[in-house]
């Protein structure tokens, strides 16, 4: 049995396998040129974040109340004594018409995923994402082809007004601005890390009950990692911390995630501290 802290990595070389067996009786079995990050660690929630690669994992029985859970980039997976493998890959797309990078196999139990605010339920047998009904497959839309060399092409800009005019070349049409980072979008291996670390000293903070300096950390990911797929949990985290030593902040708090993630993991934390304000 493998004892692990907050903020530790499990890692698998390229050329190799890792496995650890946590003091629950649960086995994880990392596949080559994986990067597991235990990102929460307590008797009633296990998180760990696989970062890339893969893992299997045989969770065994959990106690009342006890969460087991792994996430990645874009995806959380929640399971109650049960086996399946999570996988983080190439983004395919996902019948709602959203990506993912995340790919789920269940061979026992039952597991819980959660990704763009959608929950889905799978059970042995069944993978995710699942392929999609022919006739609600997604469609790609390809660009339309280049006009071809002395073909016409439609005038853009203004209205000629003269003669001079006509012979003014259209001006371009201006490049639309870079799309800003979405929740979910694929990262770099450096910079998921960064965030995964980011978050692991804000976890490290909260162990040692020091609720100030876990705050601080949390408000400095929130603000540095806007899109994160750790974002949720980040500000979950931000309200759990209130709820026990500012009740009105709390609230605030809650309403806040709410806001953000009404279908969140957390909503009922969320709804809990909301019923018993004053």
């Amino acid at each position: 049995m493998t004892p692990l802290a907050i903020g530790d990595h499990v890692l698998a070389n390229p050329q190799g396998r890792a496995s650890v067996t946590l003091a629950t009786g649960t086995r994880l079995l990392l596949e080559s040129a994986s990067d597991l990050v235990v990102t929460e660690a307590s008797p009633t929630l296990t998180v760990f974040t696989l970062a890339q690669g893969a893992v299997r994992a045989d969770v065994a029985k959990l106690e009342a109340g006890a969460r087991f859970l792994v996430r990645t980039p874009d995806t959380e997976v929640e399971v109650r004594g049960t086996s399946f493998r999570v996988s983080v890959a190439q983004p395919v797309q996902t019948c709602d018409g959203a990506s993912s990078m995340t790919r789920v196999e269940v061979t026992e139990g039952t597991v819980t995923t959660r990704h763009h605010g959608t929950e889905i339920a799978l059970h042995p047998g069944e993978s995710w994402p699942a392929a999609c009904p022919a006739d609600d497959a997604p469609r790609t839309v390809k660009p339309a082809p280049p006009p071809r060399e002395g073909s016409h092409r439609p005038h853009v800009g203004p209205p000629a007004h003269s003669d001079n005019a006509q012979n003014l070349p259209a001006s371009p049409p201006e490049a639309p601005a870079p799309a800003p980072p979405q929740v979910g979008d694929r990262l770099p291996a450096s910079d998921l890390a960064a965030q995964n670390d980011l978050f692991a000293e804000a976890m490290r903070e909260k162990q040692r009950g020091n609720a100030r300096g876990a705050m601080a950390t949390l408000d400095r990911f929130t603000s540095t990692y806007p899109a994160s797929p750790l974002l949720e949990s980040a500000v979950a985290e931000r309200m759990k911390i209130l709820a026990t030593s500012d009740p009105a902040r709390a609230r605030v708090a809650a309403r806040d995630y709410l806001a953000r993630f009404p279908r969140g993991f957390a909503r009922g934390d969320a709804e809990k501290i909301l019923a018993t304000a004053p």
